[in-house]
């Protein structure tokens, strides 16, 4: 099993970042969707062609969340017993996009998850050449896997229950995230302040993800949420985002 990454040389190296939530059901899939699609500034156009929008999580829903259920293309499940260095290239061709972004997600009907080591691999060689890997994740899947990861972002609400999650995620996943950073849900009810919650949590709160009827409608009907067209608020997040990104790549 590979156990880091070999290192860039180039001036903008290939990122890893996962998005994670404290708990379900509080939008971190969607928002790893929308890192995946939206405009990046002074990102070149061969940089924004190796985006990847990958799911990790055995149970994950991307697939409908992305309205891919009916549409072909290559799933996590078919590249169980990958070892060593992966064809990239035909890797992307084989696999479904969304919005501009490369997707590898699990088939939501398959009754066997895929190896940590084969996602270990093929991650490792996207890494190796370059491309940048936005990674919906939960723990167990984090946990399992030795790949490094510039940043965490953590989307939970600013709670007691979230503040645990936000504690224990950080010591259980110290050895392999360089940096997390902390996003407030607003999908669900907050007992604690933006301030509290950073100060108890020791981690950076760079933003507030708040419930937007429209995108939800837009997750609610299986088309995927759409980066071009979002409200300022969530353009904001999205920006201050990829600059604790741009920040840890560095």
């Amino acid at each position: 099993m590979r156990k880091h990454f070999a290192p860039a040389t180039q001036a903008t190296r290939p990122r890893s970042v996962a998005i994670i939530g404290s708990c379900g059901g509080i939008g971190a899939s969607t928002l790893a969707a929308l890192l995946a699609s939206s405009h990046i500034p002074r990102e070149s156009k061969e940089e924004s062609a190796k985006r990847w929008l990958i799911e990790t999580k055995p149970n994950g829903n991307l697939e409908a969340l992305l309205g891919l259920e009916q549409h072909g293309g290559l799933r996590w499940q078919q590249l169980s017993g990958t070892r060593g260095a992966v064809d990239t290239h035909a890797l992307a061709q084989a696999s479904p996009h969304y919005a501009g972004a490369h997707v590898l997600i699990m088939d939501r009907f398959a009754a066997v998850a895929p190896e940590p080591l084969a996602q270990d691999e093929v991650m490792a060689s996207l890494i190796d050449q370059q491309h940048h890997l936005y990674i919906d994740a939960n723990l167990d899947s984090l946990m399992d896997t030795s790949m490094p990861v510039d940043l965490l972002v953590v989307v939970t609400p600013f709670s007691l229950l979230g503040l645990n999650s936000v504690v224990s995620l950080h010591s259980k996943l110290s050895s392999t995230v360089q940096k997390m950073v902390v996003v407030g849900s607003g999908l669900r009810p907050m007992t604690l302040t933006a301030r509290q919650f950073e100060k108890a949590a020791e981690a950076s709160v760079i933003g507030w993800y708040p419930k937007i009827s429209k995108v939800s409608q837009q997750v609610e009907l299986g088309v995927g949420p759409n980066a071009a067209r979002l409200p300022k608020s969530l353009r904001k997040l999205l920006t201050s985002i990829h600059t604790a990104i741009e920040s840890a790549v560095q």
